[in-house]
């Protein structure tokens, strides 16, 4: 009798584990939720973007100690002020067959828990030299951990 108790509070622990752990799955969303955001500058400070890789990627800044080790100021100078409990700032980068300018960042939609899509529009000049770009944008809060596809469209 206690070896069949001790087997049934096993199963049902091994139950409930199991349950927990497939209710814990990303729930995707039935159709993305636009998110909100605002565009970052260094412009009129003497500040500039550093320690980037121009690799098509999106970074996910959560704090002043993170955005620190992206952005040198001189003259004791300071970068725009975030509010981190608040908002997240998306740094994007990429290099681009020529001259290179974000003209539209069409929509950052959200289409899961952690799971992001960022579609902008960089306009390319004729130089025909290689032109690292980078751009930043305010968003509410977003998680360290979430998966942020970049979808980049270079017009002429």
């Amino acid at each position: 009798m206690k070896t069949i108790l001790k087997h049934t509070a096993l199963t049902a622990f091994l139950l409930i584990l199991v349950g927990g752990i497939f209710s814990c799955k990303e729930k995707d969303y039935d159709n993305p939720i636009e998110i909100p955001f605002t565009e970052y500058s260094l412009v009129g400070t003497s500040c500039q973007w550093k320690n980037l890789n121009y690799d098509n990627k999106v970074i996910i800044i959560n704090s002043n100690k993170d955005l620190e080790k992206y952005v040198n100021c001189m003259d004791g100078d300071n970068y725009p002020n975030v509010d981190f409990s608040k908002h997240t700032l998306l740094l994007i980068s990429d290099i681009a067959p020529s001259t290179a300018k974000v003209t539209d960042i069409i929509r950052l939609t959200q289409s899961s828990n952690r799971k992001y899509d960022l579609k902008i529009v960089v306009e390319i000049g004729l130089t025909g030299n290689m032109y690292p770009w980078v751009h930043a944008i305010l968003a509410p809060k977003i998680s360290d951990r979430a998966n942020i596809q970049l979808k980049i469209k270079y017009t002429d």
